[in-house]
C-alpha cells in the first residue's frame, strides 16, 4: 500500500506523538516514584524530629526542675552565710575580747614573775653576811667560833650564841613592838642596824654565819666538817660537862651541866619554821630554828628527804633541840604529822627559796622557784592560745 506525502507525513507526526506521550508517560511515573519516597522520607525525619523534641521537652524539664532545686539550695545557702556571718562577727568580737583577756594575764603574770624572781634574789642575797658589814665582826666570828685547819673545819654553835650577844649585842626584838609594821622578815643589814630582831631574822643572820663558816673552810667535799653544839638534857650521845665553854678560846665565858654535842658532817643550814617551843614565851607557839642537812638542798623533789632526821639548833643560843623527824625533838614536818602531836614544821628557807606547806596546793610544800616554773608553763600555753587566735 502506497501512501501519499500527506498521510506519511501525519503517520510520522502520529509515530513521534506516541513516541513523546510514552517518554512522558515514564518520566511522570518516576517523578510520582520519587515523589513518594520523598514523602517517605519527610515523614520519616519528621518522625524523628517528634521524638527529639519529646527528648529535649524531657531534658529542658529535668533542668527545669535542677534549676529550681538549685535555687532552693541559693536560698538556703545564702541564710546559711548569713547566719555564719553574723557567726563570725560575734566571734570575732568575742576573740578580740579573748585577745584583750590574754594579753592582759600575761601582763599579769609576768609582773608576778618579776616579784618571785626578787623574792628568789632577795634569799639569796641574804644567805651570806654583807659584804661590807665591819670586818672586825667577821674576824670575831673566825677567831672565836672558827677552827679551819687542812682537813677538818670546826664550828662552835654556842660561840656564834656568846659573840652574837656580848660582841656585837643583837638582842631578840619582836618586830610589832619595834617598827608598828607587823611582823615581817629583815634582811641582814636591817638586822644589823637594828642590833637583833625575832625569832626568823635571828636564824636568817645565824644561818648567814653558818654559811661564812662554810665559805671559810672551802672543799667541802673534801674536808670534814664538825659542828660543837649542846643540850640541858641527858642524851645517850652527849658528852657531860661541868664547864661547857663557849668559844674554842677557852675564856671564862661557859655553861654549867649541860651535854657536848659534835655533828659531824652536817653542812648545809636551813629555817625551819611552825609551831613549836619558843624560848622567849617559854610556852608552844609560833616559831623558827635551824636544820643542818648533811646534803645540799636543791629543789623541792629532794628537800625533805635531806631534812629527815636532819639536827635542830635554836639560833638565839647555839643549843641542841633534837633531830627533826623524831622523838627527841618530837618536832615534825607538816606532812609526817600527826594530830597528837603538838610541834609541826609548816615553812622552810633555804639559801635561794622559801616553802610553805598548804593542804590546798598539789604538790603540799611548793616554793618560789616551783610557782615560777609554773608561770612559764601557763606564759607559754597563753602565748601559743593568742597566736592561735590571731
Amino acid at each position: 500500500m502506497k501512501f501519499d506525502k500527506k498521510t506519511k507525513l501525519f503517520v510520522i507526526a502520529l509515530a513521534v506523538m506516541f513516541v513523546l506521550f510514552g517518554s512522558l508517560l515514564t518520566i511522570g511515573v518516576f517523578t510520582i516514584i520519587d515523589l513518594s519516597n520523598e514523602k517517605i522520607e519527610v515523614s520519616s525525619q519528621l518522625s524523628d524530629s517528634q521524638e527529639v523534641i519529646t527528648q529535649k521537652g524531657t531534658e529542658i524539664n529535668s533542668l527545669k526542675s535542677q534549676l529550681n532545686s538549685l535555687g532552693q539550695n541559693y536560698s538556703t545557702l545564702e541564710t546559711e552565710k548569713e547566719k555564719v556571718e553574723t557567726e563570725k562577727e560575734d566571734l570575732s568580737k568575742k576573740y578580740s575580747g579573748l585577745q584583750e583577756d590574754i594579753t592582759a594575764t600575761i601582763f599579769d603574770l609576768n609582773k608576778r614573775e618579776a616579784l618571785i624572781d626578787e623574792s628568789l634574789e632577795w634569799f639569796k642575797d641574804n644567805s651570806s653576811l654583807p659584804e661590807d658589814w665591819d670586818n672586825s665582826y667577821k674576824l670575831t666570828l673566825k677567831r672565836r667560833c672558827f677552827d679551819i685547819r687542812d682537813s677538818v673545819c670546826r664550828l662552835h654553835l654556842g660561840c656564834l650564841f656568846l659573840v652574837n650577844e656580848k660582841e656585837f649585842h643583837f638582842k631578840y626584838k619582836d618586830d610589832r613592838e619595834t617598827d608598828n609594821e607587823g611582823d615581817q622578815l629583815l634582811s641582814l643589814q636591817r638586822f644589823i642596824d637594828r642590833k637583833g630582831g625575832d625569832c626568823e631574822d635571828y636564824s636568817l643572820f645565824v644561818k648567814a654565819e653558818i654559811n661564812d663558816f662554810l665559805d671559810k673552810c672551802g672543799d667541802l667535799e673534801n674536808k670534814r666538817i664538825e659542828m660543837l653544839t649542846y643540850a640541858d638534857w641527858k642524851l645517850e650521845y652527849g658528852e657531860y660537862t661541868n664547864e661547857f665553854i663557849l668559844d674554842f678560846l677557852k675564856r671564862n665565858w661557859y655553861l654549867s651541866k649541860v651535854d657536848k654535842i659534835w655533828l659531824k658532817d652536817y653542812k648545809y643550814p636551813v629555817i625551819v619554821c611552825g609551831n613549836m617551843y619558843d624560848l622567849q614565851s617559854d610556852e608552844i607557839n609560833g616559831h623558827c630554828i635551824l636544820a643542818i642537812s648533811k646534803k645540799e638542798p636543791t629543789g623541792s623533789e629532794s628537800l625533805f628527804t635531806i631534812l629527815d632526821k636532819a639536827p635542830l639548833i635554836e639560833p638565839q643560843t647555839g643549843e641542841f633541840m633534837g633531830y627533826l623527824n623524831d622523838p627527841t625533838s618530837e618536832i615534825y614536818l607538816k606532812d609526817t604529822y600527826q594530830d597528837d602531836e603538838l610541834s609541826y614544821i609548816f615553812s622552810i628557807i633555804t639559801n635561794d627559796d622559801y616553802y610553805i606547806y598548804s593542804e590546798e596546793t598539789e604538790p603540799k610544800w611548793s616554793g618560789y622557784s616551783l610557782y615560777k616554773n609554773k608561770i612559764a608553763e601557763s606564759n607559754t600555753k597563753l602565748a601559743d592560745l593568742l597566736n592561735s587566735v590571731k
